[in-house]
């Protein structure tokens, strides 16, 4: 049972993902600290809220379900779920990270980044499911992506040749639109990837 729990936790992020992104992200058109934050991920190449951050809201999240669930049910349900939620986060985190900062390198990391893309670049009405489009689906906001305009000031760095042109394996998902910036004739550096 404890393993139920657990995957009923990660699958229960799945939801949490979804509206943290179009509810709280999206809706409250900057009401709300992660509102403000995720718009200034959206307008800024690359900028992702501290870590500070992150972690200090995963743990009021799992220690709100975990006492609220003790409460309600036992701690022997709770903990468990709110360990899987605490997982679905940490996969979330990065894969979001991962979308941003690597190339693909599988058919789902080429699907999640024609998803996310598309609502980051296309319309940001659609797609707010970043590791699933599931929620999407049941309320509707999913688009099915087609080939992504890229503007050349927030292109990843991976997308990119050499000479700051799109690099030719990804002409089929993404398009590069502006000029070419003479910032972009290298791809931006990238930090290195969270620790594991």
């Amino acid at each position: 049972m404890i393993f139920f729990y657990f995957v009923l936790g990660v699958a229960a992020w799945t939801l949490i993902e979804y509206g943290m992104h179009h509810w709280n992200g999206h809706l409250m058109k900057g009401k709300t600290h992660f509102s403000r934050e995720h718009l200034r991920h959206h307008v800024k190449a690359n900028y992702f809220s501290p870590m500070a951050d992150k972690v200090k809201l995963a743990l009021f999240v799992i220690g709100s379900i975990t006492l609220v669930g003790a409460v309600l049910t036992s701690l022997s349900v709770s903990l468990p779920f709110a360990l899987g939620v605490g997982v679905g986060y940490s996969v979330y985190e990065y894969v979001h990270w991962s979308l941003h900062m690597t190339a693909p390198n599988s058919w789902y990391a080429r699907w999640a980044r024609r998803h996310h893309f598309s609502h980051h670049f296309t319309d940001a009405r659609f797609n707010h499911g970043v590791t699933t489009p599931v929620w999407d689906i049941v309320f509707r906001t999913y688009r099915s992506p087609q080939v992504i305009r890229v503007p050349r000031k927030l292109a990843m760095g991976w997308l990119l040749d050499e000479n700051g042109d799109l690099a030719e394996q990804f002409a089929s998902d993404y398009q590069l639109k502006g000029r070419v910036s003479r910032a972009l004739i290298k791809p931006p550096k990238y930090q290195e990837r969270p620790a594991a």
